[in-house]
């Protein structure tokens, strides 16, 4: 199973975070991810970038191409 993540659009670094919204799912006793979360929209940590902190698109790789 191929494993990914998730690089930011500007700059190409993979320090990024994701606004997300969770519910509790009662059959699961767990938190899941809302459907309504965008995961191609990220904020960037990289203080050099021109998206740092402001949602900016992401791209996502393999681990194996960013290794």
């Amino acid at each position: 199973m191929a494993k990914w993540i998730p690089i930011c659009g500007y700059c190409q670094k993979d320090n990024v975070i994701v606004d997300a919204i969770l519910r509790w799912d009662i059959d699961l006793g767990n938190w899941s991810v809302s459907k309504g979360t965008m995961k191609d929209m990220i904020k960037c940590l990289n203080e050099e970038c021109d998206g740092y902190e402001v949602d900016v698109p992401c791209d996502w790789y393999e681990v194996e191409e960013v290794i």
